[in-house]
């Protein structure tokens, strides 16, 4: 079997403007790489909820797109 990791990078921009004081110390207190895990998850179980790789893969007949190791 053929495996092809790739990986998409996204960015979230938070208005600091707009976020409540809470929300923009809570980050500033966090260190970058639990930000990083948690948005990443975040994002994970935001695409599982909406069964998006099962409508990606659905009538593929020799690929499938999975989640890879985190």
């Amino acid at each position: 079997m053929i495996k092809i990791n790739h990986t998409i990078n996204l960015v979230a921009e938070i208005d600091e403007h707009k976020a409540p004081d809470y929300v923009i110390t809570a980050l500033a207190t966090m260190p970058e790489s639990f930000i990083q895990k948690l948005f990443s998850e975040t994002f994970i179980n935001s695409v599982d909820s909406l069964n998006t790789m099962e409508k990606i893969n659905e009538n593929n007949s020799y690929a499938q797109l999975k989640w890879g190791n985190n």
